[in-house]
């Protein structure tokens, strides 16, 4: 996506147009016109008064029509360049320079890297280490902390609120989060498990840089976007791809979405989630590359906008595979708005019952 110029000139209140020629002045003939002014009258009497009256009128009509054709002409100029009438200042630049367009290639993945990666954070999951039965059941917690999984996360506010995904953070007991180069403690302000969107705030944060919202509706199949996050932990990652689809639904199964390296089996981060499935309605499909640790990451435009929340890959390897998924933009901010106003956020519904078909009905 690039921007453009569009210049228009104007022509002041003349209306002339390139090419047109000015107006006749009054009193000026033009082939095809006849003589506004009237013709001199002979002295039959005085025939000497009369040819010097004459020669002064005639001097006169060429030194008033010679006085009209510059000032039309000066007012035509004043019109086409805006210059104001009795004024010595030369207003605006003296110079006219043309801007000069980059290469794309070149210069678009480090111009958005540069703008977006203060606003993308990795987060650190942290879990108390229990003990477990022979049967598997949790016996008791000896308080340790230990590193359970791993994530991203976007600033949406500089005192430190972060959008991510929700099984980024579930069951999370405590959590890390490094932006901009310092790390914070962070709490859980909110969750949505029905469109994996969480919400976390920074402890004692300020003068965060926060992302350039976009806008999800309007996106372009085959258009250039950048995601970023911390795929496997390295943090503040930047890949390129475009726009593969929109508006793709994926259901996920629960058991199958929480992997055993910590990572999550089919997207980054870790779930408490057992059983059941969820689905992804909506998707942002694209082949810029999501991995494990890129979940609740950015997915921005040519223009450095947030437009998608890295959230689901595709792939029989657990790995990127030229097929990952995004949450809308547009979705995920307004779910986010209502956790972080204290709502429980709301989403449309189709009931749904099911009844034995028997000879009755």
């Amino acid at each position: 996506m690039t921007d453009q110029f569009n210049n228009q000139n104007g022509y002041g209140q003349s209306g002339r147009q390139p090419g047109q020629p000015i107006p006749p002045a009054q009193g000026y003939q033009q082939p095809g016109y006849q003589h506004s002014y009237t013709q001199p009258v002979v002295d039959a009497q005085n025939p000497r008064k009369t040819s010097s009256g004459r020669t002064f009128g005639t001097a006169f009509a060429g030194a008033a029509l010679a006085c009209v054709i510059a000032f039309g002409g000066f007012t035509v100029y004043q019109n086409v360049t805006g210059a104001p009438s009795g004024s010595g200042v030369t207003l605006g630049a003296s110079t006219n320079t043309e801007i000069q367009a980059q290469s794309t290639d070149d210069t678009l993945p480090e111009a958005v890297a540069q703008k977006c990666l203060p606003s993308v954070a990795a987060i650190d999951v942290y879990t108390a280490q229990t003990s477990t039965d022979m049967f598997g059941r949790s016996t008791s917690s000896s308080g340790a902390l230990t590193e359970s999984s791993l994530g991203s996360g976007v600033v949406l506010s500089e005192d430190g609120y972060i959008i991510t995904n929700n099984h980024v953070v579930a069951g999370a007991d405590a959590l890390k989060v490094t932006v901009g180069g310092e790390e914070y403690d962070a709490d859980v302000v909110g969750t949505d498990e029905s469109s994996d969107i969480a919400v976390i705030k920074l402890r004692n944060a300020s003068g965060l840089t926060p992302v350039e919202i976009g806008d999800s509706d309007n996106l372009t199949i085959g258009e250039w976007v950048m995601s970023i996050g911390s795929p496997f932990g390295l943090e503040q990652s930047v890949a390129t791809g475009i726009v593969s689809a929109t508006s793709r639904s994926q259901i996920m199964s629960n058991s199958e979405s929480s992997g055993s390296d910590g990572y999550g089996y089919g997207y980054g981060g870790s779930s408490s989630q057992s059983g059941g499935y969820t689905i992804y309605p909506n998707m942002i499909q694209t082949d810029a590359a999501i991995n494990p640790g890129n979940s609740g990451g950015a997915l921005v435009d040519s223009n450095g906008k947030l437009i998608g929340i890295n959230t689901l890959i595709t792939s029989y390897s657990g790995n990127y595979s030229g097929v990952g998924f995004a949450i809308p933009v547009n979705y995920a901010v307004n779910i986010a708005q209502q956790i972080i106003e204290g709502k429980t956020p709301t989403h449309a519904q189709l009931g749904v019952s099911l009844s034995t078909v028997n000879s009755q009905n």
